[in-house]
């Protein structure tokens, strides 16, 4: 099996409208966080925290979300053949929406999503393209030689760890919306 086979695309998995959706209320939002220390450089919302507290429309943006992060956790065991190694004890980390602005060249440089006992946890990243972004905007694994285009509905699952670094390169067309979420260890 190649490197880059633990990275899978699933096509079109989210409702266009639920994307949608999802991208009007995070640019009418006063509680998006700008994280803006060089690098990385983004908008971030943590939407289940807001579905928690009783926002009803991020609660049914949240409820679209999860059954699609549940069959893809079955596909990518199923196809990657390691259903016996699967945590049969798991969690969901809180969904956050990132928002990538054209304007201020906002990206995330080459990193790895676990990088501490905190996020040492995670075993499963996810990441829902909201928009299509027709230039720039690419999830980059460049040890793997792949550039995966932001399309709509898509998600992405890849392992977290150092084995797969990749980058979110600034988005030049149009402004990037995207979920993040993982699975944890339980």
């Amino acid at each position: 099996m190649d490197h880059k086979d633990w990275i899978k695309i699933y096509p079109k998995v989210i409702d266009p409208n639920v994307c949608r959706n999802a991208v009007l209320k995070a640019d009418t939002s006063d509680k998006m966080m700008r994280w803006d220390d060089g690098v990385p450089q983004y908008n971030i919302l943590n939407i289940s925290f807001l579905a928690d507290q009783g926002d009803h429309e991020w609660n049914a943006i949240q409820q679209q979300i999860v059954p699609i992060i549940q069959w893809s956790a079955h596909e990518y065991m199923k196809e990657l053949d390691c259903e016996k190694f699967w945590a049969a004890k798991n969690n969901l980390e809180q969904i956050k929406l990132n928002k990538y602005n054209v304007e201020t060249g906002d990206n995330f440089g080459l990193h790895i999503d676990v990088g501490d006992a905190d996020s040492a946890k995670r075993f499963l990243a996810y990441k829902f393209f909201l928009n299509d972004v027709e230039e720039g905007g690419e999830m980059e694994f460049p040890q793997v030689g792949l550039k995966i285009k932001p399309q709509q509905g898509d998600v992405v699952l890849y392992p977290p760890g150092w084995t797969f670094p990749y980058s979110d390169n600034a988005p030049i067309s149009n402004d990037k919306y995207e979920l993040t979420t993982y699975l944890h260890y339980q």
